[in-house]
């Protein structure tokens, strides 16, 4: 019957789509900013010269980073809702900062030393927001690696020593299952080691991350993409090398899985991500994560399983400040590696959504098919 067989062809028409696999991975996710809401970054100042000159410093310090600052005069503005973190961490010397993340925690950074001054500590003070000894390894290697797991040192040797041996065997694990990946997912897995008597210089990063600088057990947070957490953080016992084999796993399966889409919207740590980091990681994925062709389709497949995802967060669909870039013939190597493949320049549009092509060629092809079946069947 002629209605059976439209029905039939309208089924084919959509078989193509249902079988296309999504060209991203949980990785390739990590590297797009849908609106991440921002750390806030509160500075409270007493005097107009104080607030001119951290205004400059932070100008300066905060660049292309995900915080946002809004300095709070306390000789002439009203009152701020920001001065109650004031009372919560009982400040009594000012300029200070007071940096808040998107979930509400909150940390003092000190702008003055013991004597009052704050011209030469404010601006070291600021920088620590953004960047640190770890973070500056990080922006080397998130482009390029499959992930960075972070192990912060506690004050036992045997623990720590666990640790490490955890994450060896982790990354054996995922070596060992590199080749079954859906797709490019950078280099093996790299290890940063963060000294328990470094803490303090880490001190921001940590609270980033949640955990405590004064901890005495180890702990260890994976992160990828754009300084995104992958799963959970770990502590003490619970470091072992299933749990991080299993965060690693996730890190590279298809953004069409059945995972919880809260694995792709893990929090961010504090970071730079400037151009040049942008261009390093275009060049290395392949495709520039903050086109808002990619965005518009990494927000369709994240709203397609928002039923799956345990802490929903609100996704921006707008562009969010896209800019092109031009991607230069030698991009910066880490750790000062020599680059021993060649580059590919950035793929075309039709090369960067190869499927949506074929979905064209497919639907054409049929389309022609029905028109050829409708006519057939008035015929008869």
């Amino acid at each position: 019957m002629p209605s059976l067989g439209i029905r039939t062809l309208c089924l084919a028409l959509a078989l193509p789509l249902t079988l296309l696999p999504c060209k991203f991975t949980v990785r390739d996710v990590a590297f797009v900013d849908l609106g991440d809401p921002p750390f806030q970054l509160y500075t409270f100042v007493e005097t107009s010269p104080q607030a001119a000159e951290l205004s400059r410093l932070s100008a300066a310090s905060l660049l292309d980073a995900n915080v946002d600052q809004t300095i709070v005069r306390l000789d002439t503005d009203d009152e701020h809702d920001a001065e109650s973190y004031l009372v919560d961490f009982q400040v009594q010397r000012f300029p200070t900062t007071i940096l808040v993340g998107p979930d509400g925690d909150a940390i003092e950074v000190r702008l003055t030393n013991d004597d009052g001054g704050f011209d030469a500590l404010a601006g070291r003070a600021l920088e620590s927001i953004v960047t640190s000894p770890t973070r500056r390894k990080l922006l080397d290697e998130l482009s390029s690696r499959y992930a960075v797991a972070i192990v912060v040192e506690g004050e036992s040797a045997s623990a720590n020593t666990t640790a490490l041996r955890a994450t060896d065997v982790a990354f054996a694990e995922i070596e060992a299952a590199f080749d079954k990946m859906p797709k490019d997912v950078g280099d093996l897995p790299l290890r940063i080691v963060v000294p328990h008597e470094a803490r303090t210089s880490e001190r921001v990063l940590l609270w980033s991350l949640g955990i405590d600088e004064d901890a005495t057990e180890p702990s260890v947070a994976v992160l990828f993409g754009r300084g995104r957490r992958v799963g959970p953080v770990l502590d003490g016992d619970a470091i072992t090398a299933a749990a991080l084999t299993e965060t690693l796993r996730n890190a590279g399966r298809s953004c069409e899985c059945g995972l919880d889409r809260s694995w792709m919207r893990g929090p961010r740590v504090p970071l730079r991500w400037d151009a040049t980091t942008r261009e390093r990681a275009a060049k290395r994925l392949g495709f520039d994560a903050d086109s808002p062709l990619v965005k518009a389709e990494v927000v369709g497949i994240l709203a397609r399983g928002a039923g799956r995802q345990a802490e929903g967060a609100k996704i921006d669909e707008g562009t969010l400040d896209y800019r092109e870039i031009a991607i230069g013939d030698s991009p910066q190597q880490a750790d000062g590696e020599v680059e021993t493949e060649d580059e590919e320049e950035l793929p075309s549009i039709s090369k960067l959504f190869p499927y949506t092509t074929v979905v064209v060629v497919i639907v054409a092809f049929l389309s022609v098919l029905a028109g050829v079946w409708i006519m057939r069947s008035k015929r008869e």
